[in-house]
């Protein structure tokens, strides 16, 4: 019962860090942006999900959004193990026990709307 009390005080504490690591790295984001971010506690699974609003999206050519789909790989490629190893260092420093046998996971993902 203690393990999965701290857990889940790990779990919030997490949440609110990684809203408080991305405005202090990147800054407030455009009204046009916003970012979602969900910690599961069971699964260990942090979903990143990057909302913009662009008004000519509906008006993308195939080719430009093969690029923007290249885009997204690399910034997973990227993203995604370096939040995975940040995310392993703060079970660590919390001492986290259950976080340190079930790794936590990122799921990063992008969508693009007109409204």
């Amino acid at each position: 019962m203690g393990f999965g009390c701290w857990h889940l005080y790990c779990s919030e504490r997490l949440e609110a860090s990684i809203y408080e690591y991305i405005t202090s790295h990147v800054g407030e984001s455009p009204a046009e942006a916003t970012i979602e971010i969900h910690v599961q506690p069971v699964t260990n699974l942090v979903s990143m999900e990057l909302k913009v609003v662009d008004k000519g999206v509906k008006a993308l050519k195939p080719s430009d959004r093969l690029m923007l789909d290249a885009a997204l790989s690399y910034i997973r490629g990227e993203v995604e193990p370096y939040f995975e190893r940040e995310l392993t260092l703060v079970a660590r420093k919390q001492v986290d026990l259950y976080a340190m046998a079930l790794p936590y996971r990122l799921a990063f993902s992008l969508k693009i709307s007109s409204k």
